[in-house]
């Protein structure tokens, strides 16, 4: 597979919620380590938890180099003794976000599970994200005059919905007619056009 090309997403790390250590909720302080398959890491600020809840809000920008695949998360405290336990991680397909229906500089708020090592549910990490446009392709799209909207999404959504609901009705007026003309009754249906 070819490489893709390097992109920058500004990322913010928002909060994790009904984060579990062995179980139990944690209100020891939490911090998250956010890496994309680089040797670069973003750490947050150490955050107190209340009943499980850890709130960070802190912005990275993250460089995603060129054969870049995921996205991981690790939650992370210190135990009693002061040393670092893993409590939690979320490897996320860049995919998810990007490339997708939704133009990339289009904010995405997004949650996702996460496991301990030995592969239970103990959280979910809250964030939000979007590629940042580089200079050259801003200034392209400005002078090819085309504009890309975070709505395009949206509509394309909305007639994909509007055209299932019509296929669906369709189907079940001909099941309805099909039905009627095995019992004998003559149906006839008046189309009005509007």
């Amino acid at each position: 597979m070819p490489p893709s090309k390097s992109k920058t997403l500004e990322l913010t790390l928002l909060s994790v919620e009904g984060l579990r250590v062995r179980g139990k909720p944690s209100d020891k302080s939490a911090f998250a380590v956010v890496h994309a398959e680089s040797l670069t890491h973003h750490t947050t600020a150490t955050a107190k938890g209340n009943n499980g809840f850890h709130e960070w809000n802190q912005k990275f920008m993250v460089e995603i180099g060129a054969y870049a695949r995921s996205l991981t998360f690790q939650v992370k405290s210190k135990t009693g003794m002061g040393a670092m336990r893993d409590v939690g991680v979320a490897r996320i397909a860049l995919s998810d976000f990007l490339g997708g229906l939704v133009p990339d500089h289009c904010l995405q708020f997004l949650s996702y599970r996460l496991r301990d090592w030995d592969g239970r549910e103990c959280g979910i990490v809250n964030f939000s994200v979007r590629a940042v446009p580089s200079s050259s392709s801003s200034s392209s799209s400005l002078s090819s005059g085309v504009v890309h909207s975070c709505w395009d999404g949206y509509y394309y959504h909305q007639t994909c919905l509007i055209l299932s609901i019509c296929v669906i009705v369709c189907y079940c007026c001909f099941v309805f007619l099909m039905v009627f003309k095995q019992i004998g009754v003559d149906v006839y249906i008046y189309i009005v056009l509007v």
